[in-house]
């Protein structure tokens, strides 16, 4: 089910849609064109919606484009979470986003995620993960592929409570307040990046 204010949206973009696009999406959009999602590579389902190849932190498309942006699990994955959330917001009038919160990544340790993403105060906050994060902490990082084969474990693990816990859920209208600490700030060398600017 699409989250609320979705329901009534006419333009209605998934950014970084992959292999299972949201239903009520009218443009689908990824930075490449197929995925490796669950096995081998393959094409992208479109299902007769366009579908635009782009990225995140440079999404082609005009102000205000959208009436709702689906943007789920990609934000931990980009260069620049900064330039992301400000091109959310300049080309969507709501959105929601959802991201593994920072303690799935300490169980699982995905290699090819960038940040630890959690949502305090209100604010969306991006940490980038330091080298010696990114290790296997609890010896499981791989067993949950194994376990997403077992259905018992499948349906818990989808259950709205064990989602929330295991992701950060956002849904915003206009903008959202977002934070960046790069590794140099984490480590106590800079200050962290403040964003959430109004929309022009």
């Amino acid at each position: 089910m699409p989250p609320a204010g979705c329901g009534r949206a006419q333009r209605v973009l998934d950014i970084g849609c992959g292999a299972r696009p949201h239903a009520a999406a009218t443009i689908l959009a990824d930075i490449a064109a197929d995925t490796t999602w669950g096995g081998p590579r393959r094409p992208i389902p479109t299902w007769a919606r366009p579908f635009v190849r782009c990225s995140v932190e440079r999404l082609p498309f005009r102000d205000g484009a959208f009436d709702f942006i689906f943007c789920r699990h990609v934000l931990e994955h980009v260069a620049d979470p900064e330039a992301a959330c400000r091109e959310l917001m300049r080309v969507g009038l709501s959105g929601y986003i959802e991201c593994p919160r920072s303690w799935v990544e300490y169980a699982f340790s995905s290699e090819d995620h960038r940040w630890l993403v959690d949502h305090e105060a209100q604010v969306l906050i991006f940490r980038e993960k330091l080298p010696e994060e990114r290790r296997d902490f609890l010896g499981i990082q791989y067993s949950i592929f194994d376990w997403m084969r077992q259905p018992a474990f499948l349906l818990h693990w989808n259950e709205i409570s064990v989602r929330r816990a295991r992701n950060v859920m956002v849904s915003w209208t206009g903008q959202f307040a977002f934070a960046v600490m790069s590794a140099r700030e984490r480590r106590g060398r800079g200050r962290s990046r403040l964003g959430g600017a109004r929309r022009r």
